[in-house]
């Protein structure tokens, strides 16, 4: 009787098999992820939140800034709507009104101007 042969394989190919096939499997689910989530994930998200962070920290302070002049401006109307002296200084200030009798005095920066006469 002829003896019975055995195939044996090598240990290293079965080894580099299952390499290749865990390789193709992880390229295919990389791919998969980057197919389902594109550009939802970027690789620069750290960067990304810093910039996010510093913007946020930017329009907080512009918010309170405008929180501060709507109070003014609040205050402001409050004032007008109540009290006739204020209504008075912003028509005086403004539109340049006087009351009748009063005298305008202009007073300016510029240097008199030399008047020339003429024989």
């Amino acid at each position: 009787m002829r003896p019975k042969t055995l195939v044996v394989t090598r240990p290293s190919d079965s080894r580099s098999l299952w390499i290749r096939r865990w390789m193709m499997m992880l390229a295919c689910g990389l791919l998969g992820v980057n197919i389902v989530m594109g550009d939802r994930v970027p690789l620069h998200s750290h960067k990304l939140h810093l910039e996010a962070g510093s913007e946020h920290r930017r329009l907080e302070r512009e918010i309170d800034q405008l929180r501060r002049e709507n109070r003014r401006m609040r205050s402001e109307a409050r004032r007008l709507r109540e009290d006739p002296a204020a209504i008075e200084a912003v028509a005086r200030r403004e539109l340049g009104l006087i009351r009748p009798g009063e005298v305008v005095f202009l007073v300016t920066d510029d240097p008199p101007t030399q008047r020339l006469r003429t024989r």
